[in-house]
């Protein structure tokens, strides 16, 4: 019943958050002022707020939302993909690193290299 719901709440979700909901709706609520037109101020405020803005506006809220939540997703495998290169860049110079390590201590147990810390002077001022 789980799966079903989840189902339902997309196929719902992605019908009534579309452009094609919101020229439904509004076609119907446009349609409906020719038989019945509210007669006073107070009935104009309430059909507009609430067949219009309410009616109308959420589709198209929805409709933006799911717009800008795949600007939203793509900027982010943008940055995934971004960050995976540099932290392969980063691996293949950690192992060039590692080598040249390798080498060095390589030459230095062989006595290739003069490893003998000593201080320098500072000069005198």
């Amino acid at each position: 019943m789980g799966k079903f719901n989840d189902w339902l709440a997309d196929c719902l979700a992605d019908g009534l958050s579309s452009m094609a909901c919101f020229w439904i709706i509004t076609s119907m609520v446009i349609v409906v002022l020719f038989w019945q037109r509210p007669n006073s101020m107070v009935g104009w405020i309430t059909y507009i707020s609430t067949a219009i803005f309410q009616a109308s506006a959420l589709p198209v809220l929805g409709f933006v939302s799911n717009k800008e939540s795949a600007k939203l997703q793509a900027l982010m495998q943008e940055t995934h993909d971004t960050t995976m290169n540099e932290l392969k860049l980063i691996g293949e110079d950690h192992d060039e690193l590692r080598e040249l390590v390798r080498q060095v201590h390589i030459k230095v147990k062989a006595g290739e290299v003069d490893v003998t810390v000593t201080e320098e002077e500072t000069p005198s001022s």
